[in-house]
């Protein structure tokens, strides 16, 4: 009987040793919940219908709070040697050999699914394609949304078109990244779910 589809999907096996080293879970999370604080203290400053009932300068202060702290935090962490495993994370999220992306040329939902082959050729490695085109993608917006925020933050030291620039930048920034959060977030609980069957299966063998 051939394989199910199912068994393609990338499983650490029970006994090897977590995906993930608990520090890079506390900054996944902290930065999750950091980027739907932003992502919400931006709508509501946006929309003046939601902003005309809560206090508008203590969301934009929590806004801009936030955006600070998430960066001083990420940078943070990936100093010392307690960002070690980020280091190596960021390292093959960002460093993919050429030959190795154009194996993923095939169908798309294989390299949202399946995580890439190590050189090695005898493990896959952490991180598939899809999450390093994110990882990419949230990392470029988020430096332009830091760099316009701060410019939003120096009024008088900046040109009016720089700063008018800015502020355009900085909204079309914001609902980029909301975009890509929300389908990060339903691509996360598809392949929860997936992966929570695909292992009842397995106790039922």
């Amino acid at each position: 009987m051939p394989p199910s589809p199912e068994r393609h999907e990338t499983i650490r096996p029970a006994g090897k040793g977590a995906r993930f080293a608990a520090f890079e879970k506390l900054i996944h999370w902290f930065i999750a919940a950091a980027m739907l604080t932003l992502l919400a203290t931006g709508l509501i400053l946006w929309v003046p219908a939601l902003s005309a009932h809560l206090p508008r300068p203590l969301i934009n202060r929590i806004h801009i709070d936030t955006g600070i702290t998430a960066t001083i935090v990420m940078l943070l962490s990936l100093v010392g040697p307690w960002g070690s495993t980020l280091r190596k994370d960021l390292h093959e999220l960002m460093i993919a050999p050429i030959d190795q992306l154009n194996s993923w040329t095939g169908v798309i939902g294989d390299w949202l699914h399946q995580a890439a082959p190590s050189k090695e050729g005898d493990r896959p490695e952490k991180f598939n394609v899809g999450q390093r085109l994110f990882t990419a993608a949230i990392g470029a917006l988020a430096v332009l949304a830091v760099l316009t925020g701060f410019a939003l933050r120096t009024p008088g030291r900046i040109p009016l078109s720089i700063q008018g620039g800015a502020e355009f930048t900085h909204e079309i920034v914001f609902f980029i990244i909301a975009i890509l959060v929300i389908g990060h977030i339903i691509k996360a609980l598809m392949s929860l779910r997936k992966n929570q069957r695909i292992k009842a299966n397995r106790r039922q063998r």
